[in-house]
């Protein structure tokens, strides 16, 4: 391989261009639409945490309503069962 300083100085320079042109198309081809789409996933995936933790408060504030309400209902129903035997009772009577 007798080549002469200038001979390997442009060989060198031909496959620096060469590589830089690549990395330079696979940049703008592949790497640059690739980072808008994770960009664009993230927004969505911070939109889609957002829209759960709202729902996990609707269903959990709806779980305490449903609670009150099942409290309610069982003080109701024991106050109904006490009115029952009262009823029972003043029948017996008479």
């Amino acid at each position: 391989m007798g080549y002469s300083f200038a001979e390997w100085f442009a060989l060198l320079s031909i496959l620096t261009v060469f590589l830089a042109v690549i990395t330079w198309f696979i940049r703008v081809v592949i790497v640059s639409p690739l980072n808008a789409q994770i960009s664009i996933l993230s927004s969505k995936i911070n939109e889609m945490n957002k829209d759960r933790e709202r729902d996990a408060q609707t269903t959990s504030d709806m779980l305490s309503e449903q609670g009150k309400m099942l409290r309610d209902h069982e003080r109701q129903l024991v106050k109904h069962g006490e009115d029952i035997k009262t009823l029972f009772k003043q029948g017996d009577r008479e």
